[in-house]
């Protein structure tokens, strides 16, 4: 085990992480704009309302906003990986500020179903602006391995330095937005943790400074891994309370989550064609409804 593999480990995740920024988010946005078109309320609104007049017109704004941003995909998607990353982190962080205003002044007049989506939205925001940010700290990491091959005297301290705060920011981003991760996402940071969490032992370090650095990221990666492991039990739980519901409440869940199936992210031909079955039934059963 060398620092070699955790670079390797780190730029698989950091080239996951940019695309699924641009593919994931650009699917999101669509969804919100359409949602935004049938969001619903606690109660009937007069057009000539004041709250309902404004809230038309911040609705609008960020509308705007969202296809602004899909316009300049093309134009952000030719710049170099560290300009790419740090555009989309402000784009998406743009995003979930927006979303978060809409939510604060107008949490209350919609309906909890309306409230949800939004809330979610908030954590897919969330978990893609965040991850962007450890994604730009191993894209520098990428930048002093190329330096070191032309300068064999690159402080290898600053290089685990980097690993440290990118490895907490994931760690930071776990525990408050892994309801908006991908799956995949997720297990490709246990990947990550556990090639930390191995790093130490297989190391030699001179000096105590170095020996503390390299402790304090084998302790973030346990702590990721036991994160991960939180996770993946919830998720599992959550796998559970659905087998358990009644047909009826099945089909109001499903109901409410119809629109997540565009976010799944099958591995497989078999499991693609399964989540478009899956889709068609679902959507053929509310027609009937």
């Amino acid at each position: 085990m060398s620092l070699l593999e955790l670079e390797k480990d780190t730029e698989f995740l950091k080239n996951q992480l940019i695309k699924n920024a641009r593919e994931e988010t650009k699917s999101q946005e669509n969804n919100l704009e359409d949602f935004i078109e049938k969001i619903e309320f606690n109660f009937r609104f007069q057009d000539s309302d004041f709250i309902y007049e404004n809230l038309k017109k911040d609705f609008l704004i960020f509308s705007k906003s969202l296809k602004k941003i899909q316009e300049q995909d093309l134009l952000v998607e030719n710049l170099d990986i560290k300009n790419q990353i740090k555009i989309r982190a402000s784009q998406i962080d743009n995003i979930y500020k927006k979303l978060n205003n809409l939510i604060s002044k107008y949490g209350d007049v919609i309906n909890n179903k309306s409230l949800e989506k939004l809330q979610e939205s908030i954590d897919f925001f969330g978990w893609r602006k965040e991850t962007l940010k450890a994604a730009l700290l191993f894209q520098e990491i990428v930048e002093f391995s190329q330096k070191k091959s032309q300068n064999s005297n690159v402080d290898i301290e600053n290089v685990a330095k980097k690993y440290y705060k990118g490895l907490l920011k994931l760690l930071d981003t776990l525990e408050k937005y892994s309801r908006g991760a991908k799956y995949k996402e997720v297990m490709n940071i246990k990947e990550v943790a556990k090639t930390a969490v191995e790093l130490l032992p297989s190391l030699k370090i001179n000096g105590e400074k170095s020996n503390t650095i390299f402790k304090k990221i084998t302790n973030i990666g346990k702590a990721i891994l036991w994160e991960v492991d939180k996770y993946e039990k919830l998720r599992n739980n959550q796998r559970l309370i659905i087998g358990n519901m009644s047909f009826e409440k099945l089909l109001e869940e499903s109901q409410k989550r119809i629109h997540l199936l565009d976010t799944l992210d099958p591995r497989t031909e078999e499991e693609l064609r399964d989540q478009e079955e899956a889709f068609k039934i679902l959507e053929n059963r509310f027609k009937d409804r």
